[in-house]
């Protein structure tokens, strides 16, 4: 007999073993098409992790996974992302099936659902986690899929001609859509300036006082209504660091799909990435430094004539108009170039944190001395020894680690002295599958219920500025 529901789940999510008590209840509702939860990360995106601001920063996809979709619910046009979803058969049999032939299958397949009149719902809740990408190349390669694959999807099924969407969930989805047009956008808002400083041409032709008349209070409402939707956990200045960073490779994506029907595939975004070297990407980062040298140029260009120093044609009130501007690019640019200097990245797999109580054996599984686990996942763990009495280990020594009658065969790779105690580091060097699952059921897939509260953060830009400061330049020099 075929089940009635179908979970769909990304290769790297690990749900949370409570996964299906969370959602499942919502199809007593003999309407419920599908459930949809958030995308959530056990590592850090390359944002955080290139600012060294993995406290001060939220994951860059939470604002739409935790934010957005949580107000498409209100009008029942949650977007199926992919994965942590949960779907009636009948529902996917009534549109016949997952669509395809696009490369986001999922946008599609949500949106044809919602059109039959399914009602679809968005549970804000941490039940799956995966791997985002872990260093700058694999997020391009994400979002330029991304990209694509919703322009397809506007090319192939345009939402404003799906019969049975509302007038709201069109506007949705196109908005949706339109989103991805935003590199373009960004690469004129960067380039306008530089136009007309360097050049002479004109992209906006007004006086200043026109400019605080209009240009002011939209920018404070736009604050306001950004502050309201995001709950303090982004800001404005954040999202144009992010949009910028993007914004040579998104614009050429949506351009190359949109106008020239590139027929480029589907790309996997690698994940388990690790390596001992800190590098920049050069190559990569080519666009943005380029942008942020003639950015350079202009804004002096523009304090020269604002001093008299240089001749100018045009008035006054436009230079400080492009001042103004060209400023506020290179501050955003410069933030924006430093996310492909790529740190190293020790560990295949992410550490989680724990507490449980363990013991030490030797070979032979007799007792040597009683430890705390630190840290631990498939691969490893960090454990304490509490106790300063002298303990005959060394490193590269096979012992045993013994949790909850779990027996896991180890090799000591670090010891590190302490007060009060000694670190220790140990590889797992061989689990059969019952070790295997227990440490995922105690790791990835910890209930919901049991995980600490993951607070959103609130992006503060001084703190963003310092811990860039310290980690790329005090440390540096450590």
């Amino acid at each position: 007999m075929e089940p009635d529901l179908v979970v769909t789940l990304d290769a790297d999510m690990v749900p949370r073993v409570d996964f299906l008590e969370k959602t499942v209840g919502y199809f007593e509702d003999s309407k419920m098409g599908f459930i949809q939860a958030p995308q959530t990360f056990f590592n850090n995106d390359p944002y955080q992790f290139n600012f060294f601001s993995e406290k001060n920063l939220n994951n860059d996809q939470d604002f739409f996974m935790r934010r957005i979709e949580n107000q498409k619910d209100i009008y029942n046009s949650v977007m199926y992302i992919g994965s942590n979803a949960v779907f009636r058969r009948a529902a996917l049999e009534s549109i016949g099936g997952f669509s395809t032939g696009v490369i986001t299958e999922d946008l599609a397949t949500g949106m044809f659902i919602q059109a039959k009149g399914w009602k679809t719902r968005f549970v804000n809740k941490n039940l799956a986690s995966g791997l985002a990408p872990e260093n700058f190349s694999d997020l391009i390669k994400q979002r330029d899929r991304w990209s694509r694959g919703n322009i397809q999807v506007a090319r192939k099924w345009l939402p404003l001609k799906i019969k049975g969407l509302n007038k709201v969930q069109k506007l949705l989805y196109m908005d949706g859509i339109h989103y991805w047009f935003s590199g373009i956008y960004k690469m004129i808002f960067m380039l306008a300036p530089l136009w007309f400083v360097l050049f002479g041409f004109y992209s906006l032709n007004a006086r200043f006082s026109g400019i605080l008349t209009f240009w002011l209070p939209s920018f404070i409402a736009s604050q306001l209504a950004f502050n309201r939707v995001s709950q303090g956990t982004q800001s404005i200045l954040l999202t144009n660091i992010y949009e910028t960073v993007m914004a040579p490779f998104i614009s050429y994506s949506v351009i190359s799909d949109a106008v020239l029907k590139s027929k480029k595939g589907f790309t996997v975004t690698n994940k388990g990435y690790n390596t001992n070297k800190k590098y920049y990407n050069w190559r990569l980062s080519l666009p943005l430094l380029i942008l942020l040298f003639f950015s350079i140029i202009a804004l002096c260009k523009s304090i020269f004539v604002i001093f008299n120093i240089l001749p100018f044609e045009s008035g006054k009130d436009a230079i400080y108009i492009n001042a103004f501007w060209l400023l506020y690019n290179v501050f955003i640019l410069i933030f924006a170039v430093l996310v492909p200097f790529e740190r190293p990245r020790f560990r295949k797999s992410e550490r989680f944190l724990s507490s449980k109580e363990a013991q030490l054996l030797d070979k032979e599984s007799h007792l040597i001395i009683d430890c705390k686990v630190m840290d631990w996942n498939e691969l490893g763990a960090g454990i304490t020894i509490e106790c300063n009495n002298k303990i005959e280990l060394k490193e590269e020594q096979k012992i045993i680690l013994s949790v909850n009658g779990y027996e896991l065969e180890s090799v000591i790779r670090r010891i590190i002295p302490k007060k009060g105690g000694t670190n220790i580091g140990l590889i797992f060097t061989s689990l059969n599958y019952e070790q295997y699952a227990y440490l995922i059921t105690q790791t990835y897939a910890v209930a919901s219920t049991e995980l600490p509260i993951r607070e959103e953060k609130g992006n503060n830009i001084g703190k963003l500025l310092f811990d860039i400061f310290k980690g790329h330049f005090i440390l540096k020099k450590k």
